[in-house]
Order: C-alpha cells, then structure tokens, then sequence
C-alpha cells in the first residue's frame, strides 16, 4: 500500500474528531460555520487523495476515469479552502464587489481544472496511469498563496482581538500548508499537503479551546485565573511588575437602563483600547465585573506617562463615536522587590490610587 494513503487515512481520523467537536462547540455562530466548513471540504480532499492514489499505476478504465476526476477535484478544493479560512477569518463581512474580486480567480481555477482532464493543462495521467504535472499546475498554488499571504495580513490585522495564548503559535499553524506547498512544489512524489491542512485545522481548534481557560471571552482580555498564574511566575522569577487598574464607572446603570447587551459591548470597547495602548509589553486582564488590570515590566516613569496618555487620547477619540461614552478611573502601582512592595502590596496601592481618581472624577462631575 501507498504509504501516502497511510497518512491520510490517520489525518483523517482526528480530522473527524476535529469536526465532531466543533460542531458541539464552535457552530453558534456564522463564522465558526466557516471552519466546520473548511474541515469539511479537507475530510473530502483527504478522501479524494486516497482514491487517486488507489487508482494511480491500475490500467482499467474506471481506474483512468477515477483518477482523473480525482486530481480534477483536487485542483478545485485545495485554493477552496483557503478561500474558506478567509471568510472564517472576516473577509465574509466585506461587500460584494470585495468577495466577487477573491472569488472569481477561484472560478476560472474550477474551470481549468474540469478542462485539464481533456487537454492536461493542470494534471494528466500517462499510458500506466500515473499523474504526470501539466504546465500550468503551479497556477493553482500561487492562488493559494495568494489567499494564504491575505490570512496572514487579515492575521496581522486581528492582532489585538485574535484570542490566543501566543499570536506567533497560530500564525505558525496556518503556515503549515504553505511549507507543505513548498515541499510538494520540489519534491513531486511527496504530496502532504491536504494532510497539514488537516493538522493546521485540529491545532487551531485546541488553541481556541486552550484559549477558553485563559480568557475571558466576551471581552478578550486575559481571565483572572491567567492574572494569578502570570504573578506566581514573576514571584517564581523574582521579577518585578506595574500594575495599573482600570475600574469603568457606571456600568450597573448602563445595564439597567439600556440592557446588558450594551455594557458588555462597551467593556469589550475598553479591554480593546487597553490592548492597543499598552501592546507589545502589557498584557490585559479583567480580573472582576468591570475591572481590568494591566501587567507591565517595571518601566520608567516617562515610559508609563506616554502608554497612559496614549490610551487617553485613544479613549477620547473612542467616546466621541460611542451613543454612551467610557467613563473609566485608574490608578497605578509598582512591585519593587528590594524595597519589600510584593504584588499584593502594589495591587492594594493602585486599588487605591484607582478609587482616588474615581473620586476625584464624580466630584468634577458633581461641580
């Protein structure tokens, strides 16, 4: 047996489990459908990889039939279903002029591909019935580069609201397909291509459940039980932190007067503004209902004034967009092991730093 139809026949396996899961998990919304899809269409590129391989170097006419129609399918569902993670990704929120331009040059290759089986363009197969590359093959792998290359701009783009342990670890698992590519591109016997596509799939699907420990997924800040274990290890590592608190003022009123719905968005609002201000370095946390901490290695003053002041005028530009502005207080503090200020010391000063400037806010408000 092909060696080749042993691997894909065990990537289909936790392929299945992958769907079977998500389904459970991921399909409560459109976007997630997308993934399930893109699994889907996979589990059936895996199956059509085991037929032709079955029929490839078999004389029968069935068996030149099969094969041809299953490297035709091939060529149709590889760029698919990059164009697939793209829409799971966004890309289906944008207009129809946008998805028109992205899906035609998949057309045009669904059609070359059906024609290559008279005229060889992409693919034919020999008098003993083996796959021999056409001169145009390579025109269905730079269209999924093409879609590749705009998962990772969209990746870049989502950097701030993509829910993952390590940014780095997802975009690596959606390059998996791109070196597969690579290697079938060189090495013509090999093909692993559907099969790390399989793989890229299931490791995204444990990196989103992964994630679901660490975050707190309404707003996609980092969940209280990552707060702690993030100060255990700065303890462990005897390193030294800033915190800074973050309490938004109001919000029971907001619920109650204009529903959940809106006091959940503006909190998701305010954990963004604080990741896009203090990133790369500071890590975001809502650590209660309506308070976030944000963890910083101890920096300079100057350093802590430019990331606050950044986050204000951010804030600032924000409210003027929003129907019910951000009211928000904080305060800071740091850990400072050679003077004896542990963590806890440091989250109860900028506690209390925090509700001095709440304070101060409702007496400005007041007057």
């Amino acid at each position: 047996m092909n060696p080749l139809i042993i691997v894909d026949i065990f990537s289909m396996v936790p392929l299945f489990f992958t769907i079977y899961l998500a389904t459970r998990h991921l399909s409560g919304s459109r976007q997630n459908r997308y993934y399930i899809l893109a699994s889907y269409i996979t589990l059936a590129l895996l199956a059509v990889e085991v037929l032709g391989y079955s029929m490839a170097g078999n004389t029968s006419a069935f068996a030149f039939v099969a094969h041809l129609l299953a490297n035709a399918l091939y060529f149709i569902l590889i760029p698919a279903i990059a164009l697939i993670i793209l829409w799971y990704l966004g890309y289906s929120e944008y207009g129809t002029l946008v998805k028109g331009i992205l899906f035609m040059p998949l057309a045009l290759n669904a059609i070359f591909a059906i024609l290559s089986i008279q005229n060889g363009w992409y693919f034919t197969v020999n008098t003993s019935n083996e796959y021999i590359r056409g001169s145009f093959f390579y025109w269905t792998t730079c269209l999924s580069y093409s879609y590749y290359i705009l998962v990772l701009i969209q990746l870049f783009k989502m950097r701030h609201t993509v829910i993952s342990p390590s940014k780095l670890l997802v975009v690596l698992v959606y390059c998996l397909p791109i070196i597969a590519t690579i290697i079938q591109y060189f090495y013509l016997e090999d093909s692993y291509i559907t099969s790390s596509i399989a793989t890229a799939l299931l490791l995204y699907y444990l990196i989103v459940q992964e994630a679901k420990f660490d975050f707190d997924l309404p707003t996609k800040a980092r969940n209280r039980i990552a707060f702690e274990r993030m100060l255990a290890t700065s303890e462990y590592k005897g390193q030294d932190l800033t915190f800074i608190l973050f309490d938004m003022n109001n919000l029971k009123q907001i619920n109650d007067t204009w529903g959940h719905q809106e006091g959940d968005y503006l909190l998701s609002t305010l954990a963004e503004l604080l990741n896009k201000a203090f990133s790369p370095n500071g890590k975001v946390f809502r650590i209660g209902g309506d308070e976030f901490c944000v963890l910083l290695p101890r920096v300079t003053k100057s350093k802590r004034k430019t990331k606050m002041e950044c986050f204000a005028l951010m804030l600032m530009e924000t409210n003027i967009k929003l129907a019910h502005p951000i009211d928000v207080a904080w305060g800071y503090a740091e850990a400072i092991s050679e003077e004896g200020i542990s963590n806890e010391d440091a989250i109860t000063l900028a506690d209390k730093a925090m509700y001095r400037h709440k304070a101060m806010l409702k007496e400005s408000t007041l007057s």
